[in-house]
């Protein structure tokens, strides 16, 4: 053998080892499966402390149930936009903050007009 190698000898069939797919999907599950759960252990601690929060501020929790989600929806804007303008990609930021915006802007006229329009007043 050339200097620095070594042979490694091993006892196991080579059908006995597991395949590198099949370890990495078992990966790819276990951090999916990890993901959610950490997700809706979050989402429980979230709902909570704004319940707290709006008490506190003597405030409806709709008002701090909005601005939660008004954040939550814009924060991957944020970050999209900063990252793109860190790389020198300013098109990449005022596109993205433009579609973003025009978006919603329109979807909630659509849905406010379909609440409307399916019999549901105010």
């Amino acid at each position: 053998m050339p200097d620095g190698y070594s042979a490694i000898a091993t006892d196991a069939a080579p059908d006995d080892v597991p395949h590198k797919g099949e370890q990495l999907a078992a990966r790819v599950w276990i951090r999916l499966l990890g993901s959610l759960g950490l997700i809706l252990l979050s989402a429980k601690f979230t709902v909570n402390a704004a319940v707290v929060l709006a008490a506190a501020l003597g405030v409806g929790t709709e008002v701090i149930a909005l601005s939660a989600v008004a954040f939550g929806t814009s924060l991957p804007e944020i970050v999209i936009a900063t990252m793109a303008v860190r790389q020198g990609k300013i098109e990449l930021a005022v596109g993205n903050i433009t579609g973003s915006n025009v978006f919603n802007a329109f979807a909630v006229m659509g849905v406010a007009r379909a609440y409307h329009a399916a019999g549901n007043p105010r």
